[in-house]
């Protein structure tokens, strides 16, 4: 018999851009060679509505509309986790392709029931590669509105996934069981999860029919062409531009969780350096009787406890400074692209009123913009806001010129067309 397959992965921000790019195809160059592109339009999603909106943004927007803690979420936070269910080959090529479907669609009824409809951003059927299988990207809102992976995806939450949804299966008929539990099973669905987790890598390809420089104006003897200048800046915007954003996302991922790891070192060395001062010192104050010992190891902690905040409060700063200074510059070599620094503005922050500010009876809407020309900061309220912002498909880092009360994206300058400036064919 069939043994079911279900593994979970946790995402953070920056790991969703390169979910989003692997499981709705949306490159042709996989690094994975079991893609047969020329199959790839039989996969289907069975979340009605998706339509290939991008997995941050809907992640971000269901996020924002069920999570009810007091705290902000962390920046390394997990956002979402992916559920992958399969099977063998063997199992699959037994189905007719209406049985196929049902059984994904029983996977992914079950975890509608477990976790929550609205919490399920998509669940995507790959038929395109050797063995058919389910991307579910999940929400893990607890019904009380708290984010919490840790709860919703535990050891007794996983186990309960690989014993229920194969029980459901089997009850519909299924010819498939849970996998057994000995290391050589969970071996093999582990190197599994590897070969699926090597589809998420994404290579960019240069077409080499875009590099030949395009003609740009006929004469009646010469034909001028791009200069090498103009095919490279063509091609930055083709392939490189697309991917900033996501880089700058996986980069400050990493640097967020390298200042996490070097406060958890330094809180272990501070620990294992006053051990051996807290047993001296309890060891000569003793004689003065417990109260005073009392005393003197309280002082003490308080003291650590102060160095502790000092140096993590030092650390906190010296990055966000760090990373302050390097976007701003990264902005202002941007801003460049756009012409006039008069009336531009780049977009820091929006989203609904974090107070009980009201706008013609409903919950006002702000943007938060920086001035290019003198570094300003201006904020803008007001429910006309909201459909502005949602109208231009604006995001964080974007350019917009500010025109009295109105906004409108910021157009890029174009290289003015130099008879002289091409080569001559």
């Amino acid at each position: 018999m069939s043994k079911f397959v279900c593994n979970v992965q946790k995402f953070k921000g920056g790991q969703l851009y390169g979910m989003d790019i692997h499981i709705q195809r949306k490159t042709e160059n996989h690094s994975n060679k079991d893609i047969d592109v020329s199959r790839s339009n039989l996969n289907y999603e069975l979340v009605n509505g998706q339509q290939n909106q991008h997995y941050f943004t809907a992640v971000k927007k269901r996020i924002e509309q069920g999570y009810t803690g007091k705290k902000e979420l962390r920046k390394d936070a997990t956002l979402a986790c992916g559920v992958l269910i399969s099977s063998d080959k063997q199992f699959f090529e037994k189905l007719t392709t209406e049985q196929e479907r049902q059984f994904f669609q029983t996977a992914y009824e079950h975890l509608c029931e477990t976790y929550g409809k609205e919490n399920i951003i998509s669940a995507k059927v790959h038929k395109d590669e050797t063995t058919p299988h389910l991307h579910a990207i999940v929400v893990p809102l607890t019904k009380d509105g708290r984010l919490t992976a840790k709860e919703l995806f535990d050891r007794k939450a996983l186990t309960a996934l690989h014993n229920n949804i194969p029980k459901k299966l089997k009850e519909r008929g299924f010819n498939i069981e849970r996998g057994e539990k000995n290391a050589n099973v969970k071996r093999m669905e582990t190197d599994e999860w590897k070969r699926i987790q090597k589809q998420n890598q994404v290579t960019v390809k240069i077409n080499p029919d875009d590099t030949v420089p395009r003609v740009l104006e006929k004469t009646l003897l010469n034909k001028i062409v791009e200069t090498p200048e103009q095919v490279a800046e063509r091609l930055n915007a083709k392939y490189i531009e697309p991917l900033t954003a996501e880089l700058s996302d996986l980069k400050t991922d990493i640097a967020v969780q390298k200042v996490a790891d070097e406060r958890k070192q330094f809180a272990k060395s501070m620990a294992k350096s006053s051990e051996d001062d807290f047993a001296k010192l309890y060891f000569k104050v003793k004689s003065f009787g417990t109260n005073h010992v009392q005393n003197v190891l309280e002082k003490c902690v308080q003291m650590i406890e102060k160095m502790n905040t000092e140096k993590q409060q030092k650390d906190s700063l010296a990055e966000q400074e760090k990373q302050a200074q390097q976007a701003q510059k990264e902005q202002v070599k941007k801003a460049d692209l756009y012409g006039s620094k008069d009336n531009l503005y780049s977009v820091m922050d929006f989203g609904p009123a974090p107070y009980n500010f009201e706008d013609n009876g409903e919950k006002s809407f702000y943007v938060v913009l920086r001035s290019i020309a003198n570094n300003q900061t201006v904020v803008k309220w007001g429910d006309k806001i909201k459909d502005t912002v949602e109208k231009l498909a604006l995001r964080i880092g974007d350019f917009v010129r500010l025109k009295g009360e109105e906004l409108e994206k910021a157009q890029r300058i174009e290289e003015p067309k130099q008879k002289t400036g091409g080569m001559k064919l």
